[in-house]
């Protein structure tokens, strides 16, 4: 997953950034969708949308369970996320 540039942490999303939100929350269960809004939202301040898209087409890709991957993304931010993990629930 590939840091942003130039976005200070407090910024709101893009449009690019809100595209993204908008398209994946419709793949979390109904009563998890405000979840993944705001895992989404945080992982756009500080990541590409472009690379969050690949990472989470590729838990579909693999049969993962959306939710269960922003659970372990929810605290990421540069420098501090286990990708070992995410590595590991996408059995890679």
């Amino acid at each position: 997953v590939r840091p942003r540039q130039g976005l200070p942490e407090f910024s709101i999303i893009d449009r690019e950034g809100e595209e993204l939100v908008k398209k994946w929350i419709k793949k979390c269960g109904k009563g998890d969708r405000e979840y993944c809004r705001g895992v989404l939202a945080g992982l756009v301040r500080y990541y590409t949308p472009e690379s969050i898209d690949a990472l989470l087409t590729e838990a579909l890709r693999r049969k993962r369970d959306i939710k269960g991957l922003l659970d372990l993304l929810k605290d990421c931010r540069p420098g501090g996320c286990d990708w070992g993990t995410v590595r590991a629930f996408l059995g890679s």
